[in-house]
């Protein structure tokens, strides 16, 4: 990729099955997991970017830092890891009536 050329993750989430506000965090590797999208069980955020496909795939975005980046409802629910892969929690669906779009850009 050029120097000149931007990189962007976008999320869209569900807002049906989150309660209240979210917030981004700093988190540390071994803490806040959840089920990555399209993934049948909880992983760590350290995890993902070992074993995911997508995690390994984009692990280079972060992997320089102690702390990574997840986004939690106002119960601490993990909604995503950008830019790196949103959660199952909110996952869109046929019966999705309210959501959100968000984009992460360098």
């Amino acid at each position: 990729m050029e120097e000149t050329e931007k990189k962007v993750a976008i999320g869209i989430h569900n807002l049906d099955v989150i309660n209240g506000d979210y917030k981004y965090i700093a988190s540390s590797p071994v803490e806040n997991s959840f089920i990555p999208l399209d993934h049948l069980n909880e992983l760590t955020p350290k995890e993902i970017l070992d074993e995911h496909e997508k995690g390994s795939k984009y692990a280079k975005l972060i992997s320089g830092f102690d702390k990574y980046p997840i986004i939690l409802d106002k119960n601490d629910k993990v909604l995503s890891m950008p830019p790196i892969i949103n959660g199952e929690l909110t996952k869109l669906t046929e019966d999705t009536k309210k959501y959100t779009c968000r984009c992460d850009w360098n």
